[in-house]
């Protein structure tokens, strides 16, 4: 069978998008690997450094098939108002399922690498991390919603797109011991 595509392989480790620490998420999707468009899915590989954390976000046109490779990394997801949160640990040779547009999570709460691989059920499966995207709203509106004004958290909000950041104080604590 002929390759309808001239590009056939991708590293992930090559992306400019690629960081070890405080870790990245590098897709392979439609926007950056057209082998593959037609497929119905992209793939991307998760690394965490120590404590590194992957912010609240969605997928809003995929579910996200994630396991684990290396380390140890805890795992939180929500479905919708009402429904119950959903924390699992996934450990090298473990899988979760984070349903499409579920708002999730994913923290390695260890002190070695964590890496995962997500297989994404879409090739534009999109990403909206909802830290960065609550201050694009009308920040009255959102301090409305928080009781109060928090217009001074819009500047320490990371802009960051789709990558890690650095864990909690505990966590880099404990591992810098």
């Amino acid at each position: 069978m002929m390759c309808r595509h001239n590009l056939t392989d991708f590293n992930f480790v090559a992306q400019s998008s690629y960081r070890k620490d405080p870790g990245s998420v590098v897709t392979a999707s439609a926007a950056n690997f057209p082998a593959v468009i037609g497929n119905g899915m992209s793939l991307a590989l998760i690394t965490l450094a120590p404590c590194g954390i992957l912010p609240a976000h969605i997928h809003p046109r995929a579910a996200n098939y994630v396991i684990a490779t290396k380390g140890s990394t805890k795992t939180y997801f929500y479905e919708e108002n009402g429904a119950k949160l959903i924390v699992n640990t996934l450990t090298p040779n473990t899988m979760t399922i984070f349903p499409q547009a579920a708002l999730h999570t994913m923290f390695n709460e260890g002190c070695t690498e964590a890496t995962l691989v997500s297989a994404l059920s879409s090739e534009d499966p999109g990403t909206l991390t909802f830290a960065n995207s609550l201050f694009e709203l009308p920040i009255d509106l959102v301090s409305n919603a928080f009781g109060g004004d928090i217009s001074s958290f819009r500047s320490r909000v990371p802009n960051l797109a789709s990558n890690a950041i650095a864990g909690t104080r505990d966590c880099i604590a404990r591992c810098r011991k």
